[in-house]
């Protein structure tokens, strides 16, 4: 490894990069707008969905609904492939992260066809059609406004304003483009590369906080001690989600090529959206079955702890009852003890075993507070 300082750019100067940052903060408020006003359409739509229809109709939205609505999500989008302009643009699957701007006259139906996929549920995420209609926006834009400025930096800029934007912070765009600019053959350091991505980025990340969308932050608690056994569980569950994900990814081009056999655009998004509502019903199921299951074990535990802590009482209270008899016996004992050692009492005297008997008894009926019995105790044996 060099630690020599690479040769710095010519047309790379901080006063260069601290002009061009104000077009990069504009660039991350206007993507992380189109972003968020797309995300808004695409949640009145699946509100509809998936609350006001099943709600009219009376259905259940996690039970066959499911099928239906991903069947129809898939057709809807298929149409839009097949008859709007641009076709949807190219194939995500097939296309890399960040790739020549569409024509303009594609966006609007590969945004009527991602706000259908986001609101149905055919896609997991915006990620790539949300670039490529950020990313054909800000280069047609700049190129009318700053002419000098080279489409490829306003490509990097509309994909890492967006990436910040989606992920709620600028260290998503820094991991993904910190190799793309790197292989990039200018003079130059990476700082240098990278300070306008990254700062579009974060002003994309501040505008959707300030539009409403919550920070890319979640809590982590405290593992506390370390159990043997929650180590070797841990570890048993990292290595299945591994092979799970690299059998995922070893099934995915079979799949794929299986689908595009069909060669129909409007047969394929069908028949994908029948397959999710499928998988869809079989997770709510397990996951119906996997709360009921958890319900029930947590409420015997509740039901077996009261038990315990009922019983623990009761052995409580009767350990206390057999001490408290065991000394009113120990008391009258003594007394009787120290009444035959003593001299005769005269006619009439008291019999303070059976007094002591007494008032034991009355302070087992509550009649006598504890204080009480203990001073006609003393009383009685002088």
């Amino acid at each position: 490894m060099s630690l020599a300082v690479p040769p710095r750019d010519p047309d790379v100067t901080p006063r260069r990069l601290l002009v061009l940052a104000i077009p990069a903060i504009l660039v991350g408020a206007v993507s992380a707008l189109i972003l968020w006003g797309l995300e808004q359409l695409a949640s009145l739509l699946e509100n509809v969905l998936w609350g006001t229809l099943p709600d009219a109709l009376g259905v259940d939205p996690w039970g066959w609904w499911i099928i239906l609505v991903l069947t129809l999500t898939g057709l809807a989008v298929g149409l839009g492939l097949r008859f709007l302009p641009g076709h949807g643009g190219p194939d995500s699957a097939t296309t890399e992260l960040v790739s020549e701007p569409l024509r303009l006259k594609a966006l609007p139906g590969l945004a009527l066809v991602t706000i259908l996929a986001l609101a149905g549920g055919v896609s997991l995420g915006p990620e790539n059609p949300i670039i490529a209609i950020n990313t054909a926006l800000i280069v047609a834009v700049l190129a009318r406004l700053i002419p000098k400025m080279s489409p490829r930096i306003s490509m990097l800029l509309a994909a890492s304003a967006t990436i910040g934007a989606l992920f709620g912070t600028p260290v998503a765009a820094a991991l993904v483009f910190t190799g793309i600019v790197a292989a990039v053959r200018e003079g130059g350091s990476l700082w240098d590369k990278l300070f306008l991505p990254v700062a579009a980025a974060g002003a994309g990340a501040i505008s959707m906080h300030l539009l409403g969308a919550p920070p890319f932050a979640f809590d982590v608690p405290s593992a506390g001690t370390p159990d043997p056994l929650e180590i070797g569980l841990g570890i048993v569950v990292a290595v299945a989600a591994t092979v799970a994900a690299l059998a995922a990814l070893a099934a995915f081009p079979v799949i794929y090529r299986m689908l595009h056999a069909l060669r129909s655009p409007i047969v394929i998004p069908v028949v994908g959206g029948f397959v999710l509502g499928i998988l869809g019903l079989i997770g709510m199921a397990a996951r119906t079955a996997v709360v009921a299951g958890t319900a029930t074990a947590v409420s015997g535990s509740v039901q077996r702890h009261q038990q315990e802590k009922a019983q623990e009482q009761y052995d409580q209270q009767q350990y206390e009852a057999q001490q408290q008899q065991a000394q009113m016996q120990a008391a009258a004992q003594q007394a009787a003890a120290q009444q035959q050692a003593a001299a005769p009492a005269a006619a009439g005297g008291t019999d303070l075993v059976a007094e002591l008997q007494k008032l034991a008894a009355l302070k087992e009926q509550g009649i006598l507070s504890d204080d009480e019995f203990a001073a006609a105790k003393a009383r009685l044996l002088g």
